[in-house]
């Protein structure tokens, strides 16, 4: 609602509900390798993607950014690589799960299968480089945590409560190992020197792929129950369900470039992203797919493997949606100054911030920063604030991108306002994404 008056001085009433929104698609590019099952992926020392592949395949694979593949035959048949990961030694280092051994690759394709693990039929499947420069490892069948030297030397098998089944593994920020044990339904912690914690988490879940997020918590998918779980480093618990399709087998996940984690659905034909908040998007990657690893790539994409297809698949993440907020505001202008005799920002995420600075003519030193789910900014901002100036506000929440609202004012009408998005990492405010 607007009102004029013929002797040039303005009021007007605006709120800002929401900026404009743009839907979000996923741009995705495949390449398909030689034949096999494509598996599991890591972002490699050089600047390209790394995967395995199984079945038919029984290769190591190096794509590169443009979609060049290079494949690597393993010496031994039959030898199941599983999970790959980047190693201490500036090498690659992956699990066969057929093989009962766990192997390394240069960056030149130069593989080393070290001598089958003592119990035959373990079955490696994690794998990651830990803190104390050595490779851990999961034994999915003998439900043991495995620790290797990069010299290839086995110094210790850590025994497991129960029937645990573990089996990806990830460095947390404690300094401990994190790993899924989808047969106890837990999440399991181990110290560098050994000392196992397990935490339950929800019945009938099955833990499968672990991550380190972007808020420095662990995050796992749970395949039986479509749910993701989260775990602060002290071991408190939080499960996501909401916005997951039942049935959609989350496998694997990763942390992205966009401050947010993405994860596989098997059996959804899916790839899912969450922030770290909570809310969750799906996206459609095409029907019999079967998308299982996932990693975020050296290039700012996030690749993932195709495993039903046989492709390998990447794209950019689109940027996260706004923070909710608005800010509702009545202005007036006389003499070419513009007065807010209301202007407040309400309806903010808790925990979420905001942040306001004017430039100009009449504006106040400084700016304002704040955490508050409602911000009265008239006695600050309320002016008289001369033609030309601009007022910025930004409203911000963890895992969202920052709604950014910029006022300029003007001599002989309101001032105009533009809405934009700051997403995590962006240098410059762009169209908003929903």
């Amino acid at each position: 609602m607007r009102t004029l008056w013929i002797t040039a001085a303005m009021a007007g009433l605006l709120a800002v509900l929401a900026p404009a929104t743009a839907a979000q698609r996923l741009a995705i590019t495949e390449t398909t390798p030689p034949p096999g099952t494509a598996a599991q992926l890591t972002a490699g020392p050089d600047g390209n993607v790394w995967f395995t592949s199984e079945g038919s395949g029984n290769y190591i694979g190096r794509i590169t950014p443009a979609g060049a593949v290079t494949p690597f035959a393993l010496p031994t048949p039959g030898a199941a690589p599983d999970t790959i990961t980047r190693g201490p030694d500036g090498a690659l280092w992956f699990t066969e799960r057929g093989a009962n051994r766990i192997a390394r690759i240069t960056r030149d394709g130069v593989i080393t299968e070290f001598p089958p693990l003592p119990t035959a039929g373990s079955a490696p499947r994690g794998i990651v480089a830990g803190p104390d420069g050595a490779l851990w490892f999961t034994e999915f069948n003998t439900h043991r945590i495995g620790r290797m030297t990069t010299a290839g030397v086995l110094t210790n098998e850590f025994q497991l409560e129960g029937p645990a089944q573990p089996v990806t593994i990830v460095a947390g920020p404690d300094g401990n190992l994190w790993f899924t044990m989808p047969g106890t339904h837990s999440v399991g912690r181990i110290t560098p020197t050994g000392t196992i914690t397990t935490f339950p988490v929800a019945f009938a879940s099955g833990p499968e792929g672990i991550a380190v997020g972007p808020d420095g918590n662990l995050w796992f998918t749970e395949d039986d129950g479509a749910r993701i779980g989260r775990l602060t480093p002290s071991g408190r618990l939080t499960e996501f369900g909401s916005g997951i399709s039942a049935s959609s087998i989350p496998s694997r996940i990763t942390a992205g470039p966009d401050g947010a984690l993405w994860f596989t659905e098997l059996g959804g034909d899916r790839i899912g992203r969450i922030t770290t908040t909570g809310r969750v998007k799906e996206f459609s990657v095409g029907a019999g797919s079967g998308p299982w690893g996932i990693t975020a790539g050296p290039d700012g994409r996030i690749w993932f493997a195709k495993a039903r297809a046989n492709r390998i698949a990447r794209f950019k993440p689109p940027d996260l949606p706004p923070a909710p907020g608005r800010v509702a505001f009545e202005f007036r202008v006389s003499g070419g100054r513009t007065t807010f005799p209301r202007i407040a920002a309400s309806g903010l995420a808790r925990g979420g911030r905001v942040q306001a600075r004017c430039r100009g003519g009449g504006c106040p030193r400084g700016r304002l920063v704040t955490r508050a789910r409602r911000v009265n900014l008239r006695p600050r901002f309320g002016g008289p604030l001369a033609a030309g100036a601009r007022l910025g506000i930004r409203l911000s929440a963890p895992g969202l991108s920052t709604k950014v609202l910029t006022f300029t004012m003007r001599r002989a009408a309101g001032p105009s306002v533009r809405t934009r998005c700051l997403p995590p990492g962006a240098r410059t405010p762009r169209r908003c994404s929903r």
